[in-house]
């Protein structure tokens, strides 16, 4: 009778578990990348619509700077 080692899962090797592991950080890694590239591209959106924020002698507000700015806008219309 054989013994399993912890943590193994028995069959296959270890180069093609290490390529599947590969794999799948680099699936991990794209998806990643573009839950960033969508947060990015929605606060340019926002960053357009808010004003002050876009006009030509102010540079591009931070993540935070926007959030905070549309915050304090809302907060301002309903008030």
């Amino acid at each position: 009778s054989q013994q399993q080692r912890p943590g193994g899962g028995g069959g296959g090797s270890s180069k093609s578990k290490a390529r599947q592991g590969k794999m799948v950080r680099l699936n991990i890694n794209a998806r990643e990348r573009r839950r960033m590239h969508d947060l990015n591209d929605a606060l340019d959106e926002l960053r357009s619509v808010i004003p002050y924020a876009h006009s030509p002698s102010v540079r591009k507000l931070s993540k935070i700077a926007t959030l905070l700015l549309a915050k304090n806008y809302i907060m301002m219309q309903v008030i």
